[in-house]
């Protein structure tokens, strides 16, 4: 077989400086020689990432095509696409997508999901699914084995775990995996600290460490970086949307052992291509930073700090060693690492008390030769608390990102897998009482006002009515020809009470029987929350618009603009797509978008005042109380107090961690409102100072889920996260 100097001769290809940097020949498919059958060959391959296909954006679909072509004429084993391959993962644009690989690459392209498939879509990822199939895999190809990863989940935002579910899959499939054959992962999220977007990555490399894993491709923060860190290297790579580029690599076994080359390849529409490697990533049996694996952790609380213990292979002599709390929910750079003081192998120093809220916590430690070979891990503590504390726990199995609905002391809990359980719950532990399957559910079930009915939208299309009373017996069950991404709302009561859900591009109303009362036309989807008063309904719409509907016949009454965007792509993201909205008393709508927030007039739709300067705002529920409204400002963790006649902040705190689809729940004090945050922390809402006290750190899981409060002398405030954990936290009157 040609060497690869000798195959970039003959094909018309130059290679100078060693391979450092070069020139590919035109972007044209050039000639090349002939070679073994792939099989027999050296292991050679491309991996792309944010690619971003948009059909209404040519410009980039050319360029993709034009890089595609230049891959294929290569020859590649196979190809890694390491996820964001459309925009908003609709069927259209991955069917541009598609368009852009040639023939002779068909069957050679893998894919992982990306955020971008799963945030926006309403689909429930069918459209990923028909085009490429199972969102995880792995394959073996030219002596590698690969293994592709999707630890994320649909209308989400970070940061995102490895479910349980994901971690047996990893096991199970590295485990029959031969140990002389090097493994490569791919996925679209780094894995580092310092880059927060996969919470638990420690577990990932709790489960990869005894295998042969040495190299990972990842993307998603669309800028070039590369770590040795935890015996793999990982490069994340620059994104394909904005630049004709692909990285390129090969197999090569010499006098420095095992190795994957890795190219950066640029392909512009004219004249020559350039080469330029990036890293020569080692595949031998140990990775860079294996032997750094500290062999004790310890970490203790005590009076006014933490006391960090580590005892490592190497003397201080070649290795430094930090520790630092985990910074969940807290931005990165307002967590310093603190130096570790040596003795021999033996480091120590102190963490301040300070940074913790009573409950479990996690201590980052990192050991590191000053040569960015790194190993980073975690160790649990647990902060003891004197007021409210986690009383009990209740594992699942299944990540939970759904809202939690309740009723006396029954508390029902659904998984994104389809499992609907109720759980009896007291202040001592949580009884399960039925469990009901049905297809994925990424929403929670909503109780009806006839004290038995239990309403859940699933993935597989269908609305289901249960009996929660009664076992969980399925009333009736309606087909609604999309999955059900959207909230449920019921409002009324008696023969009045009204059902309503959105699926597809339609908003139907049905009556408690099951009965069709109506289906309009939303001109797009919506994974939010309508809002219903007197005989009015008002959705959003991934067109951008805010709607309104007669409650009794579904006739659309109005529509109004939500966002000054024009794409539909924008549209989608910028508009009251996922909005959670609120009617407000005075006659307006609170319309909670991604960076917008508006208050439109009931009547007539007309916008009274609108605001941009709020980021992830639409996915946490505003409280609204006679003390006034309040919205979370997700991204940056601020709770505003706005002036509803102008928009205008009231009052601000930032003691909230960030947060994402949970939302505040209240008590019997209206005064008095619970706040069980996205980062898995407990804070105290008072509206009459107003104020915002952090309580307790209940999880070191994340939560999308809305917590409940159960109705007892004692109330349990009871929350799940992704994971699968449900809580109990007692004492809340202390």
């Amino acid at each position: 077989m040609p060497s690869r100097r000798e195959f970039l001769a003959t094909s018309g290809l130059a290679v100078a400086g060693g391979g450092a940097s070069g020139l590919l020949g035109p972007s044209t498919r050039p000639r090349h020689a002939a070679s073994e059958p792939l099989a027999e060959a050296p292991a050679r391959f491309a991996v792309l990432t944010d690619t971003h296909q948009n059909a209404d954006i040519p410009e980039r679909v050319d360029m993709l095509a034009r890089v595609m072509d230049h891959i294929a004429a290569r020859d590649p084993h196979f190809v890694l696409n390491c996820g964001d391959i459309t925009d908003y993962g609709v069927d259209e644009d991955f069917a541009t997508y598609r368009s852009t690989i040639p023939a002779a690459l068909t069957d050679r392209v893998h894919h992982v999901p990306g955020n971008h498939e799963t945030q926006w879509n309403a689909d429930a990822w069918e459209a990923y699914r028909t085009h490429f199939g199972p969102t995880r895999h792995s394959f073996d190809a030219a002596g590698l084995h690969l293994v592709g990863m999707d630890p994320l989940w649909p209308q989400q935002w970070e940061p995102w775990a490895f479910t349980d579910e994901l971690l047996d899959f990893l096991r199970e499939d590295l485990a029959a995996v031969p140990p002389e054959v090097p493994i490569v992962v791919f996925n679209h999220f780094p894995l580092n600290a310092g880059y927060p977007f996969v919470n638990n990555r420690d577990d990932f490399w709790d489960v990869v460490e005894p295998y042969r894993v040495r190299v990972a491709f990842a993307g998603h923060t669309h800028g070039l970086k590369l770590w040795t860190y935890n015996g793999i290297t990982q490069l994340v790579g620059r994104p394909a949307k904005d630049l004709p580029l692909y990285y390129w690599a090969e197999r090569e076994t010499g006098d420095d052992g095992d190795l994957l080359a890795i190219t950066e390849v640029r392909v512009p529409e004219d004249g020559p291509a350039t080469e330029q490697l990036i890293a020569r990533a080692p595949l031998d049996e140990h990775g860079p930073g294996a032997d750094l694996p500290p062999l004790a952790i310890s970490a203790t609380p005590e009076e006014g700090s933490v006391a960090v213990e580590v005892t490592t292979q190497l003397s201080a002599t070649n290795i430094e060693v930090r520790a630092r709390r985990h910074p969940q929910g807290t931005p990165e750079a307002d967590v310093p690492w603190n130096d570790l003081s040596p003795q021999g192998t033996h480091w120590s120093g102190n963490l301040q008390s300070g940074e913790f809220t009573p409950g479990p916590h996690r201590i980052q430690v990192r050991v590191d030769t000053g040569e960015e070979i790194v190993w980073e891990g975690m160790h649990e503590i647990e902060v003891p608390a004197t007021g409210p504390s986690i009383g009990w726990t209740h594992a699942l199995g299944e990540p939970v990102v759904g809202d939690l609905a309740c009723d006396g002391s029954t508390v029902l809990v659904a998984t994104m897998t389809g499992t609907l359980t109720a759980l009896e719950v007291t202040a001592r532990g949580a009884r399960r009482r039925w469990t009901k399957r049905l297809g994925d559910l990424y929403r929670g079930p909503v109780l009806a006002p006839d004290g038995q009915l239990a309403v859940v939208g699933s993935a597989d299309h269908q609305l289901t009515a249960l009996d929660w009373t009664r076992h969980g017996a399925t009333r009736w069950q309606q087909d609604l020809q999309a999955p059900v991404m959207s909230e449920v709302t019921i409002t009324g009561d008696g023969d009045g009470a009204r059902i309503l859900a959105a699926a597809g591009t339609s908003l139907w109303c049905f009556d408690l029987a099951g009965a069709v009362q109506w289906r309009s036309d939303l001109n797009g989807t919506f994974i939010g929350r309508a809002a219903v008063v007197d005989d009015r309904v008002f959705a959003g719409s991934s067109d951008g618009d805010l709607h309104a509907y007669d409650l009794d016949s579904g006739e659309e009454l109005w529509s109004t603009s939500c966002t000054d965007s024009t794409s539909t792509y924008h549209r989608t993201i910028y508009g009251p797509q996922q909005a959670k909205l609120a009617v407000l008393d005075d006659g307006g709508v609170l319309v909670p978008c991604h960076t917008d927030l508006l208050v439109i007039e009931q009547a007539s739709g007309a916008v009274r005042w609108s605001r941009d300067d709020f980021a992830r705002v639409g996915a946490t529920a505003p409280i609204v109380t006679e003390r006034g409204v309040w919205v979370v400002h997700g991204k940056f963790g601020t709770i505003h107090q706005i002036d509803l006649a102008t928009g205008a902040d009231l009052w601000i705190d930032d003691t909230l961690p960030t947060s994402w689809g949970s939302s505040p729940i209240p008590t019997s004090d209206p005064d008095h409102w619970w706040f069980p945050s996205h980062t898995g922390r407990l804070v105290r809402l008072d509206l009459t100072g107003p104020s915002v006290t952090p309580v307790l750190q209940v999880a070191t899981a994340y939560s999308t889920s809305t917590a409940v409060l159960t109705d007892a002398d004692s109330p349990v405030l009871v929350s799940a996260d992704v994971t699968g954990v449900v809580r109990g936290v007692v004492g809340l009157e202390a």
